[in-house]
């Protein structure tokens, strides 16, 4: 629910503006007040202080993110460059649509094994929403995977704990029998 999401994010976001004394973002947050909003430039002001907060990224400078994807080899510089142009292309092409969905009250039940990784610092998906929805949820197994020390990019910002937290739910899934 991105709509939710926001409501959420918006007032934690303007809490930590608050709490570090950053008159701009305080400032900027409050103007734009509580979303949903309708143009474009409250979006960009919300995004860009969501990041400067490390709503997105804990730990992780964008440049770091960028030396280690540039450091693939399994990809070239085109490859990222046509990446980040489909990127931006589908945020643009189905933002309208995703505002529409609520997973939290559609999906109800799940007749599988539910992990959800969360960062304890993201702003895009707050971790309080998916433990709301992971509480009202049916399923065999659920569980609320915290990252400490990450936002929403937590497969970088602790890759270690990613990949070890990847090998226990296979393992936990699909035992070897």
């Amino acid at each position: 629910n991105i709509s939710e999401a926001q409501i959420v994010a918006y007032e934690q976001l303007l809490e930590k503006a608050r709490a570090s004394n950053n008159g701009q973002a305080t400032d900027e947050l409050t103007a734009i007040g509580t979303p949903p909003w309708s143009d474009q430039q409250a979006n960009i002001t919300y995004a860009t202080w969501v990041n400067n907060f490390g709503g997105v990224m804990q730990g992780v400078t964008g440049e770091e993110l960028d030396k280690t994807v540039a450091s693939s080899p399994y990809y070239t510089a085109k490859d990222r460059e046509k990446w980040q142009q489909g990127q931006g292309f589908s945020a643009q092409a189905m933002i309208a649509e995703l505002m529409q969905v609520n997973l939290m009250d559609e999906v109800k039940t799940l007749n599988v094994p539910v992990y959800i990784f969360s960062g304890k610092h993201d702003l895009n998906s707050p971790i309080s929403l998916a433990q709301h929805w992971l509480d009202g949820l049916e399923s065999p197994h659920k569980e609320l995977v915290v990252f400490e020390n990450s936002a929403h990019f937590l497969m970088w910002e602790e890759n270690e704990k990613f990949n070890q937290e990847m090998v226990r739910v296979l393992e936990e899934t699909f035992p070897k029998r």
